[in-house]
This record gives structure tokens, sequence and C-alpha cells, in this order.
């Protein structure tokens, strides 16, 4: 049995969704929504001879990645979701995906030169924005507590 008091919410009512845990909620969700439609025209596209020419891939492996991105984005969007909710859990898988792609990052800024160095940098300035959003601020601070 739990013995943990509850929260009194007539003085103290929950804290709401921050506006950045919001926005990371939103476009997580709307580019799971994204994945699982190009998951779905490549499903339903896979015996196209242009797609098959243009793609360098067979029937079978545009079935293949199309299922993959079903499976993916759907994974990502209720991720998305469980995010909005306070999920501690989710909190902290995006802070390690992020984590890794801010390495990555930061290895592309040092080791390219171009516009690979431009999408680099872009990528570890947003990176570090995430887990800013995620750790950094007060307010997503105390929303994962009371979660």
């Amino acid at each position: 049995m739990n013995s943990a008091p509850l929260p009194d919410l007539q003085n103290h009512p929950p804290t709401p969704l921050p506006f950045g845990l919001g926005l990371l909620a939103v476009i997580g969700g709307f580019q799971g929504l994204l994945t699982v439609a190009f998951g779905l025209f490549l499903v339903l596209d896979r015996n196209d001879a242009e797609l098959i020419d243009q793609t360098q891939l067979s029937s079978s492996q545009l079935l293949g990645v199309g299922i993959g991105a079903l499976i993916g984005g759907s994974i990502h969007f209720l991720l998305a979701m469980a995010l909005s909710r306070g999920s501690n859990l989710v909190r902290f898988l995006l802070g390690v995906v992020t984590l890794i792609n801010v390495a990555a990052a930061f290895w592309g800024v040092v080791a390219t030169h171009g516009e690979q160095r431009l999408a680099a940098s872009v990528a570890l300035v947003i990176g570090l924005a995430v887990l800013w959003i995620l750790y950094g601020s007060a307010r997503s601070q105390q929303y994962f507590a009371e979660h």
C-alpha cells in the first residue's frame, strides 16, 4: 500500500503543462503522424515502377521499410502523447536519444564542412534546446515532479 500523501489540490493546483513541453509533444506527435503517413504511402505504392527505380529497392524491401515506418511513427506519436502527460520514463528516453544526437551533431560540427557543418550546427542547437526544455527549465522540473 502506498503511504505517500496525496497532493493538496485545493491550495496548490497541479502545474500546467509548460509551453516548451507542449511544443515538444505537439511537434513529436505531428512528426509521428507524418511518419505513419509516409509508411502507409510506401506500403500502398510498393509496386510502383517509378518508386522502385528511384529508390533502387525491391517491392518487398519497400514493404519492409513502409511497415517499419508505420511502427516507428506510431511509437513516436504515443511517446509524444505520454510526454505531455508527464511520463518520466519518456522524458528519460527522449533525453538519452537527444544526448546521442547532440554528440553526433557536435562531431559533425568539428569533423565536417560546408552544408554538413551547417546542418550539424542546427541539430546541435535544437538538441541542446530540447535538453534544456526537458531538464533545465524550473517549470518542467516542477511538472515532472508532480506527475
